[in-house]
């Protein structure tokens, strides 16, 4: 809600024609940490195999090792400028770097699907929810609380940790605008229904239940 639909019409138009991107472009995007258990060298492999067989499939990935403290070492953004170099040369893929939340904004509203496919066990994944906010549907990975929020063949596609071609076959078929925009609709529902407001209420309910449960055994 922060920004009204017409806003959020020009921030899309803004920023698609920044990217270089037609109406009928299909931009999938990525937000987090570079690192390899987010699965980026996976995301890398797979969009260059779909960007082979599909001219109007696109890749914008924001974010930068430097977003988790670790201090071992990881060539995971290495490995992915390695990987993207064509595509980057020839505009079809984007290193954004480190994005401001403001920022953010406008490249969700230029996406047409969210893509996390952590090798990591994710405890959460807001960046899933800001993307349903931003009604697009989102391919996940099997990988902890992600499967609670992305269902699958409802709000996204999930896929199996590491599977590069299960990746690759999920972004194939989210070119689809049609299954685009059926699972997005039910992406931007639900994060409706996530609100701040109702995840305190459902939080204080599940207090309220333990503290009767021990009043009354």
């Amino acid at each position: 809600n922060m920004l009204s639909r017409e806003q959020w019409r020009e921030a899309r138009e803004r920023s698609r024609r920044e990217l270089g991107l037609k109406d009928s472009d299909i931009l999938f995007m990525f937000a987090g940490a570079l690192r390899s258990e987010k699965g980026v060298v996976q995301l890398a492999q797979a969009f260059l195999k779909l960007a082979a067989e599909h001219n109007n499939a696109f890749l914008a990935i924001a974010g930068g090792r430097e977003l988790w403290g670790h201090g071992d070492v990881d060539t995971a953004d290495q490995q992915v400028h390695t990987i993207l170099a064509e595509a980057m040369t020839q505009r079809r893929a984007f290193l954004l770097g480190i994005v401001s939340p403001t920022t953010m904004l406008s490249y969700y509203a230029a996406a047409d699907v969210f893509v996390l496919p952590s090798i990591c066990q994710e405890a959460f994944g807001l960046v899933i929810l800001e993307a349903f906010a931003a009604g697009i549907p989102v391919i996940g990975a099997r990988s902890g609380g992600v499967p609670e929020l992305v269902e699958d063949e409802r709000t996204g596609l999930l896929v199996d940790q590491g599977d590069v071609d299960g990746l690759y076959r999920a972004m194939r078929r989210l070119l689809d605008r049609e299954l685009r925009g059926r699972l997005g609709t039910a992406a931007r529902q639900t994060a409706v229904n996530m609100s701040w407001e109702n995840t305190v209420d459902r939080l204080e309910k599940i207090y309220q239940d333990v503290l009767a449960s021990k009043v009354n055994p």
